[in-house]
């Protein structure tokens, strides 16, 4: 970034991934050695990128009331 008043706006859908950590195995079911509810999506990996590298960076959005 240039200057520190420098921001990046995200406009746009964040999401909730769900990742799973399993065996590689040909069986269509299997036990996961892991499972985590993440933060993800296209504008929200790319906002935590810019701040991971020093930038600052905000979300515009609204939330649903879905799970």
């Amino acid at each position: 970034m240039t200057a520190s008043n420098d921001r990046v706006v995200g406009l746009g859908q964040a999401m909730v991934e769900f990742l799973g950590v399993g065996p590689r195995s040909p069986e269509s079911v299997v036990e996961l050695s892991a499972f985590s509810m993440q933060a993800g999506g296209a504008i929200g990996t790319t906002l935590a990128a810019v701040c991971a590298l020093g930038g600052q960076a905000r979300y515009m959005g609204r939330l649903s009331d879905d799970d």
